[in-house]
C-alpha cells in the first residue's frame, strides 16, 4: 500500500504589483459564512488524498477518486478543487449542468479566498510602492494561490459556454485575465520565495508539488489561449492581456525549473505536447502536430504517466492517414510491439482496432 493509499485511509517580467492589485481586486469580496473551527483537514493529508484522487482518475477509477474528494469538498480547497473539476469536465463534455459546475467552481473560490494570506491595510498600501516578500507566506497560503488560479481558469472557460454574446465575451476575457494574474503570481512565488524544508512536514514534497502544478498550469493556460477564438482574442488585448496569439513552443512547454521537479516536469510537459499534437491533427495540420508528438516521444524522463508514449505513438500514426496510409496501418500495427503495461492499454488497443478496420476498408481517413 502507498503512502498516499495508507494516509487516505485514515483521515516573465512584468508590473507584479500591478497584477497582483487586479488579482485581489476582482475576487475582494469574501463569504463570511464560514466558520473557520470546522477546518479540520490536514494541509498534508489534503495534498495525498489529491494526488490519490489523481491516481485514480487516469486510471478511470472516477468513483473512487469522488470517494475521497467529496467527503471534504467543503472545507478544503484542495478536496474542493477536485470535485470541482468532475462537473467542469462533464459540463465541458455535455454542454449540460453548466450553472451546478459553474457553482461547485465559485464554492472552491471561496475557500481559496479564505486560506489566502489576509494582507492588513497597511500592507496593501505598501505593497504598491515595494516588492512582495513571498516568504511571508505559509505552505498552505502558497497552494491556495495556487488553486485559486487553477479554479479561476476553468470559471471563465465556463463563462464562454453560460453566454456566448458580448457581455459574457467581455466577462469570460476579464476571467482570463484574473487567471492570467493568479497563474503569474504563482510563478514569482515559485521562484522568489525561501522554502524551508521540513522532514516532519515533508516541505521538500510540498514544495515540487507547488512547482509541479505551476508549470502545468501555466502551460495549460497558454494552451487554452491558442485554441481561443479571434474575437476573444482581440478583447483580451483590447482590455490589456499581454499573452501572444501565436502558439509558442516556449510558452507553453515550460523550460525544467530544477533538478527536484525533474519528474512531474517530464511528465507534465509531454501530456502539454501529446494535448497539442493531438489538436492539430484534428485541425489538419499534420506537420505541427507530427513535431510536437515526436517531441513527446523524445521526451526525457517520464517516470510514472508511460501511457504518453504508445498514445502519442497513434497520433503520430493517424498523422499520415490523408497522404500514407500504408505507414499509418504500419505504426498502428506496430504499437501493441512497441508498448505494453500502461495505463488505459485495452482503450488504446480498441482504438487502434477501430482505426484499422475503417483504413482496411478504404474509408475517407476521417479518425
Amino acid at each position: 500500500m502507498s503512502v498516499t493509499q495508507a494516509a487516505f485511509k485514515d483521515g516573465q517580467k512584468w508590473d507584479l504589483n500591478e497584477e497582483e492589485s487586479d488579482f485581489e481586486e476582482y475576487y475582494d469580496a469574501c463569504s463570511d459564512h464560514y466558520d473557520f473551527d470546522s477546518y479540520k483537514t490536514d494541509f498534508k493529508t489534503s495534498i495525498e488524498h489529491a494526488e490519490l484522487a489523481l491516481q485514480y482518475f487516469f486510471n478511470n477509477q472516477f468513483d473512487e477518486a469522488r470517494n475521497i474528494l467529496q467527503p471534504f469538498a467543503e472545507t478544503s480547497f484542495y478536496h474542493s478543487l477536485g470535485y470541482a473539476v468532475f462537473s467542469f469536465l462533464e459540463a465541458m463534455l455535455t454542454f449540460e449542468n453548466v450553472e451546478g459546475a459553474s457553482a461547485k467552481i465559485k464554492k472552491c473560490i471561496e475557500l481559496c479566498q479564505l486560506f489566502r494570506k489576509k494582507n492588513t491595510l497597511t500592507e496593501s498600501i505598501t505593497s504598491t510602492f515595494k516588492k512582495k516578500n513571498y516568504s511571508q507566506l505559509t505552505d498552505q497560503e502558497c497552494h491556495a494561490e495556487l488553486c485559486l488560479a487553477e479554479a479561476l481558469l476553468m470559471n471563465a472557460l465556463l463563462t464562454f459556454i453560460e453566454d456566448d454574446n458580448l457581455s459574457g465575451l467581455i466577462r469570460g476575457s476579464l476571467k482570463v485575465r484574473q487567471c492570467y494574474s493568479g497563474f503569474r503570481a504563482c510563478e514569482q512565488i515559485m521562484k522568489s520565495r525561501e522554502w524551508i524544508f521540513d522532514v516532519v512536514k515533508d516541505s521538500a514534497s510540498v514544495s515540487t508539488h507547488f512547482a509541479s502544478g505551476v508549470y502545468m498550469g501555466i502551460g495549460t493556460f497558454n494552451l487554452m489561449i491558442s485554441i481561443l477564438p479571434g474575437r476573444i482574442l482581440n478583447i483580451l488585448k483590447f482590455i490589456g492581456f499581454t499573452g501572444s496569439k501565436t502558439i509558442n513552443k516556449e510558452l507553453v512547454l515550460l523550460k525544467d525549473p530544477s533538478q527536484t521537479s525533474q519528474l512531474y516536469y517530464a511528465d507534465n510537459r509531454a501530456l502539454c505536447l501529446l494535448l497539442r499534437g493531438a489538436f492539430y491533427r484534428q485541425m489538419e495540420q499534420p506537420n505541427l502536430a507530427l513535431q510536437d508528438l515526436h517531441d513527446c516521444l523524445t521526451q526525457r524522463g517520464i517516470k510514472e504517466d508511460l501511457f504518453l508514449l504508445p498514445y502519442a505513438y497513434v497520433e503520430s500514426a493517424l498523422c499520415y492517414v490523408p497522404f500514407n496510409k500504408n505507414q499509418a496501418i504500419s505504426m498502428l500495427q506496430d504499437t501493441k510491439k512497441k508498448f505494453s503495461h500502461y495505463a488505459l492499454e485495452s482503450r488504446l488497443h480498441l482504438r487502434i482496432h477501430m482505426a484499422l478496420m475503417d483504413l482496411n476498408d478504404n474509408t475517407d481517413g476521417e479518425l
